[in-house]
Protein backbone atom coordinates (compact mmCIF):
# COMPACT_ATOMS: atom_id res chain seq x y z
CA UNK A 1 0.00 0.00 0.00
CA UNK A 2 2.75 1.97 0.53
CA UNK A 3 3.83 2.05 -2.62
CA UNK A 4 0.46 3.29 -4.01
CA UNK A 5 0.56 6.22 -1.90
CA UNK A 6 3.58 7.01 -3.45
CA UNK A 7 2.10 6.68 -6.91
CA UNK A 8 -0.91 9.09 -6.01
CA UNK A 9 1.93 11.60 -4.73
CA UNK A 10 3.58 11.41 -7.68
CA UNK A 11 0.67 12.23 -9.85
CA UNK A 12 0.64 15.97 -11.17
CA UNK A 13 -3.44 15.98 -11.20
CA UNK A 14 -4.30 17.00 -8.34
CA UNK A 15 -2.30 19.31 -5.82
CA UNK A 16 -4.72 18.94 -2.89
CA UNK A 17 -4.23 15.35 -1.60
CA UNK A 18 -4.21 15.49 2.06
CA UNK A 19 -3.06 12.13 3.44
CA UNK A 20 -5.11 10.30 6.15
CA UNK A 21 -8.27 10.02 4.03
CA UNK A 22 -9.59 6.15 3.81
CA UNK A 23 -9.36 4.19 0.19
CA UNK A 24 -12.03 2.53 -1.38
CA UNK A 25 -10.67 -0.21 -3.87
CA UNK A 26 -12.85 -2.01 -6.24
CA UNK A 27 -11.16 -4.55 -8.34
CA UNK A 28 -11.30 -5.51 -11.83
CA UNK A 29 -10.95 -8.07 -14.34
CA UNK A 30 -11.89 -6.79 -17.93
CA UNK A 31 -10.97 -3.53 -19.18
CA UNK A 32 -12.61 -2.23 -22.69
CA UNK A 33 -9.93 -0.17 -24.39
CA UNK A 34 -11.28 2.30 -27.15
CA UNK A 35 -8.68 3.82 -29.68
CA UNK A 36 -8.26 5.53 -32.92
CA UNK A 37 -7.16 2.89 -35.36
CA UNK A 38 -4.09 4.30 -37.21
CA UNK A 39 -4.89 2.26 -40.55
CA UNK A 40 -8.41 3.97 -41.46
CA UNK A 41 -8.57 6.99 -38.39
CA UNK A 42 -12.14 4.75 -37.44
CA UNK A 43 -12.63 4.05 -33.74
CA UNK A 44 -11.42 0.36 -32.50
CA UNK A 45 -11.16 -1.28 -29.37
CA UNK A 46 -9.52 -4.09 -27.53
CA UNK A 47 -10.95 -5.66 -24.47
CA UNK A 48 -8.04 -6.50 -21.95
CA UNK A 49 -7.99 -9.35 -18.87
CA UNK A 50 -6.15 -10.04 -16.00
CA UNK A 51 -7.84 -12.72 -14.25
CA UNK A 52 -6.08 -15.23 -11.73
CA UNK A 53 -7.19 -18.03 -12.82
CA UNK A 54 -9.23 -19.10 -16.73
CA UNK A 55 -9.22 -22.68 -17.18
CA UNK A 56 -6.45 -23.29 -14.85
CA UNK A 57 -4.34 -20.49 -16.13
CA UNK A 58 -3.54 -17.42 -15.19
CA UNK A 59 -4.53 -14.39 -17.46
CA UNK A 60 -2.29 -11.49 -18.01
CA UNK A 61 -2.24 -9.43 -21.24
CA UNK A 62 -0.31 -6.59 -22.59
CA UNK A 63 -0.91 -3.09 -23.53
CA UNK A 64 1.25 -0.23 -25.10
CA UNK A 65 1.32 2.51 -22.76
CA UNK A 66 2.11 6.20 -23.48
CA UNK A 67 5.04 7.24 -21.19
CA UNK A 68 6.89 10.39 -20.92
CA UNK A 69 7.74 10.98 -24.49
CA UNK A 70 7.72 7.21 -25.87
CA UNK A 71 5.82 4.25 -25.38
CA UNK A 72 6.26 1.31 -22.99
CA UNK A 73 4.61 -2.27 -22.59
CA UNK A 74 3.39 -3.53 -19.67
CA UNK A 75 1.59 -7.13 -18.54
CA UNK A 76 -1.43 -6.26 -16.95
CA UNK A 77 -1.23 -7.87 -13.25
CA UNK A 78 -4.11 -6.23 -11.71
CA UNK A 79 -6.71 -3.38 -12.57
CA UNK A 80 -8.36 -1.20 -9.72
CA UNK A 81 -10.13 1.90 -9.56
CA UNK A 82 -9.63 3.67 -6.09
CA UNK A 83 -11.23 6.59 -4.45
CA UNK A 84 -9.37 8.59 -2.21
CA UNK A 85 -8.33 12.41 -1.34
CA UNK A 86 -11.65 13.33 -3.45
CA UNK A 87 -10.59 11.59 -6.53
CA UNK A 88 -11.37 8.52 -8.82
CA UNK A 89 -7.72 6.97 -9.91
CA UNK A 90 -8.21 4.49 -12.49
CA UNK A 91 -4.84 2.07 -12.24
CA UNK A 92 -3.09 -0.93 -13.66
CA UNK A 93 -0.08 -2.63 -11.65
CA UNK A 94 2.41 -3.82 -14.07
CA UNK A 95 3.53 -7.76 -13.59
CA UNK A 96 7.08 -7.17 -14.09
CA UNK A 97 8.62 -5.02 -11.51
CA UNK A 98 5.11 -3.95 -10.08
CA UNK A 99 5.14 -0.24 -11.49
CA UNK A 100 1.55 1.23 -11.00
CA UNK A 101 0.33 3.23 -14.68
CA UNK A 102 -2.66 5.04 -15.25
CA UNK A 103 -5.67 3.08 -16.95
CA UNK A 104 -5.77 6.25 -18.88
CA UNK A 105 -2.67 6.15 -20.70
CA UNK A 106 -3.36 2.77 -22.07
CA UNK A 107 -3.20 3.30 -26.18
CA UNK A 108 -4.02 -0.17 -27.06
CA UNK A 109 -3.78 -4.08 -26.25
CA UNK A 110 -0.27 -5.86 -27.93
CA UNK A 111 0.96 -9.20 -28.27
CA UNK A 112 3.90 -9.48 -26.43
CA UNK A 113 6.01 -12.89 -26.44
CA UNK A 114 9.44 -13.79 -25.08
CA UNK A 115 12.28 -13.98 -27.15
CA UNK A 116 13.66 -17.92 -26.45
CA UNK A 117 15.40 -18.72 -23.76
CA UNK A 118 16.21 -15.34 -22.36
CA UNK A 119 15.09 -13.52 -19.63
CA UNK A 120 13.87 -10.08 -19.85
CA UNK A 121 14.01 -10.20 -23.53
CA UNK A 122 10.50 -10.47 -25.34
CA UNK A 123 9.33 -9.59 -29.14
CA UNK A 124 6.40 -6.79 -29.52
CA UNK A 125 4.40 -8.64 -32.64
CA UNK A 126 3.63 -5.84 -34.93
CA UNK A 127 1.95 -8.35 -37.68
CA UNK A 128 -1.47 -8.81 -35.56
CA UNK A 129 -3.55 -6.12 -36.99
CA UNK A 130 -2.55 -3.01 -39.46
CA UNK A 131 -2.90 -0.33 -36.78
CA UNK A 132 -0.16 -1.96 -34.86
CA UNK A 133 2.31 -2.60 -37.20
CA UNK A 134 1.03 1.27 -38.67
CA UNK A 135 2.15 2.21 -35.09
CA UNK A 136 5.30 0.60 -34.46
CA UNK A 137 6.54 1.47 -38.17
CA UNK A 138 8.08 4.37 -37.56
CA UNK A 139 10.16 2.83 -34.11
CA UNK A 140 11.90 -0.34 -36.10
CA UNK A 141 13.92 2.27 -38.16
Amino acid sequence: MKRYFLFILSCPANNQLILGIPLQLTIYNLLRVKFISTENWQPDGDVLRCNKEVYGVEREDCVMVQGDGEVNYARLHLMFTCTAFGKVWRVAREEKDGQFILIDSIIRGAYICRDGDKTNYYFVNDLIDNDMYLRLGPSLD
